[in-house]
C-alpha cells in the first residue's frame, strides 16, 4: 500500500458527518504508518469537526461543507479543516453556561492533545489548523 503525504476529504456539515470524518482519518493514519498516533488524532479530529457542526453550522441555522485535509510532512501531522459556514469566533465560545454533563471540555481537550491548535474566523468561513509532533510518544494506551 502506498504512502499518501496529502488526503483531504470534504463532507456534509451535520452530526452524521463524525463517523466518517474518523474513518477517513483512522484510514489516513494507518495508510501512513501512523496508527501507534491514532487515539490522540481521532478525539482531536472529532472533537474539532462536532465543533465546527455545532457551533459554526448549527448556532447558525446554517448548512454547508466542510473539508479535512491530512498532511504528513515527515516530522509533524498538519490537519486543516475548512468550513463556510459563517464565521465563529473561537475566543467567544464558552462552556461556562455549559452543565459538565452536556459538554463544554472539547477545546480543552484539544488543546491538551494536539502539540498546536488555531482557529481562525475568515470572512467565508472557518479554519482549524491542527498539529501533531510525529516525534512525540504517542497516548495510545
Amino acid at each position: 500500500m502506498s504512502k499518501d503525504k496529502k488526503a483531504a476529504v470534504t463532507l456534509p456539515a451535520d452530526l452524521s458527518s463524525l463517523a466518517p470524518a474518523r474513518d477517513f482519518m483512522r484510514a489516513y493514519l494507518h495508510k501512513n504508518g501512523l496508527g501507534h498516533h491514532e487515539l490522540d488524532i481521532i478525539i482531536t479530529i472529532g472533537e474539532v469537526v462536532q465543533n465546527v457542526v455545532r457551533h459554526a453550522f448549527m448556532a447558525a441555522g446554517a448548512e454547508g461543507v466542510f473539508s479535512l485535509e491530512a498532511i504528513n510532512t515527515g516530522s509533524d501531522l498538519v490537519i486543516e479543516i475548512v468550513d463556510d459556514a459563517p464565521p465563529s469566533d473561537p475566543a467567544i465560545w464558552s462552556s461556562a453556561a455549559i452543565a459538565p454533563e452536556h459538554g463544554g471540555h472539547g477545546l480543552r481537550m484539544i488543546e491538551e492533545l494536539a502539540d498546536e491548535a488555531v482557529f481562525f474566523a475568515m470572512p467565508d468561513g472557518n479554519r482549524a489548523v491542527i498539529k501533531f509532533h510525529l516525534t512525540r510518544q504517542a497516548n495510545n494506551s
